[in-house]
């Protein structure tokens, strides 16, 4: 199901100077049917956003914090312990929704886990994945017996994929998505203890560490 001109329109929309970014395209069957995916798009460019501050030199100068701790001098040193003693430091993690969980129209429901949890959107986007693109993303498993069947899973159909953030926002995804194993590892509540069956059909990706996190954002959204 082809996605209209006018949608395209909202859901490519970008406040100038905004971090935020959506980017749709024609997607397969289940994410043009998924009406709460179209939902998210079109709603998108009024979710809540998490504004970075300009920090001065020091060993927490790559953390983003909200927008009311925007001071300068002694003052922004201040927010910043609050935040770090309150475990509100913000992080980045790197969210993709597979082309399973994209036929079997689970997008909305994954984006409205995402967002109960109290994580941010920050970037969001429908995509076929490129060769090689699949390739890179999954560079570190080269030459495993597994890595032929992985590429051709990713590429198989259109994929979601998203910047989301918040605090601890990394292991927050991953406990949300449960296991790797949907039946032997995932617990039910999580979205591969409640929808998933196999280890290779497991529905969503998070990325597993700070470092993992930086370098998969670089390869989905260059330059976000």
């Amino acid at each position: 199901m082809a996605i209209s001109g006018h949608e395209r329109q909202r859901a490519g929309h970008v406040r100038r100077g905004d971090r935020r970014v959506v980017r749709a395209a024609t997607g397969g069957h289940g994410a043009g049917t998924d009406w709460r995916f179209i939902h998210a798009r079109r709603t998108f460019p009024g979710h809540p956003r998490t504004n970075p501050i300009q920090w001065p030199t020091g060993p927490v100068s790559s953390g983003k914090v909200r927008p009311w701790c925007s001071w300068s001098g002694t003052k922004v040193w201040a927010c910043t312990l609050g935040h770090l003693l309150l475990g509100t430091v913000t992080e980045r993690t790197l969210v993709l929704i597979k082309p399973d969980g994209v036929e079997r129209q689970l997008i909305g429901e994954i984006i409205s886990r995402i967002e109960q949890k109290g994580l941010t959107i920050a970037a969001l986007e429908l995509r076929r994945v490129s060769d090689e693109l699949a390739s890179r993303h999954y560079a570190e498993h080269a030459g495993k017996p597994f890595f032929g069947s992985l590429l051709e899973f990713i590429t198989s159909g259109s994929v979601v994929a998203a910047i989301v953030e918040g605090p601890r926002a990394i292991a927050a995804f991953r406990q949300l998505a449960g296991g790797t194993d949907p039946v032997n590892q995932a617990t039910p509540g999580t979205i591969r203890g409640d929808f998933g069956l196999e280890t290779q059909f497991n529905l969503v990706h998070g990325s597993d560490s700070a470092e993992s996190a930086q370098r998969e954002i670089a390869l989905w959204f260059p330059g976000v």
